[in-house]
């Protein structure tokens, strides 16, 4: 019996080692899985950080790529220059004219242009249908309406080198820059033969808005952007005036292609008592809506608003508030139709981007981006050329805005 039970004590003694022989397997096993898993949970973490939702195919693409750049392509090359693009084409991938990326010399060109002075040759640049970069209009004093470009010219050549419109900021970096510096443009102009001119860059200080009487009962005021300056500028244009509850107001929005959204809000505050003046959409936050303030401007209503298909963004809000709150008519062609909120992002100490963040509508809620606003009384110009040089004798729209006046004063 004793051998029974000293047989029966070694087999528990045996089965006991092989648990816990069995059990230290198990914990190695598990402790090499935590570990393991840990492991790689921390380089998951270290990965999202570095590329965050970038998918892996594409950084192994990107990888592949620059190797065989740097195998086989024919010359030394920058890849920090190669990385910038890859950046920037993140935001051009959009599709998006008015989104785009800004290294750290554009960005300091941008911000000038937010802050109304820059050196360079005083141009307003959009995209054109196939993708050129074409002309809005030349800046008052500036290089470019001394030599004679004008509204729709194509810029096709900068320095001898084609651009597109999705190279503007090198042929931007190229048109501005020093006091005293030159460039060269070669300008395609439909019905006439390209011809290129050389420009000297200056100091080019925006004059935002400028003033006149037109008459004794008609005031004029063009506004040829929305910077951080116009607000105040625009208040004071219109003070130096004498006017009264009977005197008539054109304000020229034509060729003007936007700027600051807040500028526009508070001019057209200026002329609004109560009501929204726009309203913009965001796709992942709150809609805001911006609405009038108490109190306005006492003169003649409803003012006339002069547009073209060059009137954009910033001054098609001020254009379709005072529209929509019967406060104005429109007078000329239909406008060019950018309804988007840009916003500025900085990404690190040399680069931001400018991106589309909203849809804006005016206060009747209508959308007016890629439509524009029609006038109420269609005149098309009998010219081409910028609303900065034309003489009232040629400008028929502008005639047309005094003609409406003066047929309503005859009603009345």
């Amino acid at each position: 019996m004793d051998n029974i039970e000293n047989n029966d004590k070694k087999i528990n003694g045996d089965m006991t080692v092989y648990h816990k022989k069995k059990f230290s397997k198990i914990f190695t096993i598990i402790l090499y899985f935590v570990i393991f898993a840990l492991g790689y949970e921390a380089a998951t973490i270290s990965y999202t950080r570095s590329f965050g939702k970038v998918p892996a195919e594409t950084i192994n693409k990107m990888n592949k790529i620059e190797t065989i750049i740097d195998e086989n392509y024919y010359k030394d090359y920058s890849k920090g220059k190669l990385y910038e693009y890859v950046e920037s084409f993140m935001v051009y991938g959009l599709e998006d004219p008015f989104s785009y990326y800004l290294d750290e010399e554009g960005e300091s060109e941008f911000n000038d242009t937010i802050d109304g002075s820059y050196v360079g040759v005083g141009l307003t640049l959009t995209p054109s249908d196939s993708g050129e970069i074409k002309v809005i209009a030349p800046f008052d004093g500036s290089p470019a309406q001394a030599a004679g470009i004008m509204k729709n010219d194509i810029i096709y050549k900068v320095n001898g080198n084609i651009y597109s419109y999705e190279e503007i900021d090198k042929a931007i970096s190229l048109m501005k820059g020093k006091e005293g510096e030159t460039v060269t443009l070669e300008i395609k102009r439909e019905g006439s033969n390209n011809f290129t001119c050389t420009l000297t860059k200056s100091k080019i200080i925006y004059q935002s808005v400028v003033s006149s009487m037109l008459t004794e009962n008609i005031l004029y005021l063009r506004i040829s952007r929305f910077d951080v300056n116009t607000y105040d500028a625009f208040k004071e244009e219109l003070y130096k005036h004498p006017f009264t509850s009977e005197t008539n107001l054109i304000i020229d929005l034509r060729d003007n292609p936007g700027g600051t959204v807040v500028t526009s809000v508070n001019i057209a505050d200026l002329f609004l008592d109560k009501g929204v003046i726009i309203t913009e959409k965001y796709k992942n936050r709150k809609d805001i809506v911006e609405k009038a303030s108490k109190g306005c401007i006492d003169i003649k209503y409803p003012i006339v608003i002069l547009t073209n298909n060059s009137t954009a963004s910033a001054s098609e809000i001020l254009a379709g508030s005072l529209k929509d709150h019967k406060k104005a008519i429109t007078i000329g062609e239909k406008t060019y139709g950018k309804g988007l909120i840009n916003r500025y992002f900085k990404i690190d100490n040399k680069s931001s981007i400018v991106l589309s963040v909203a849809e804006y509508l005016t206060p009747s809620g209508k959308s007016i981006h890629k439509s524009g606003i029609s006038p109420d009384i269609e005149v098309i110009s009998n010219i081409n050329k910028s609303v900065l040089t034309m003489e009232y004798e040629e400008d028929n729209q502008l005639q047309a805005a005094v003609e409406y006046i003066n047929s309503q004063l005859i009603t009345e």
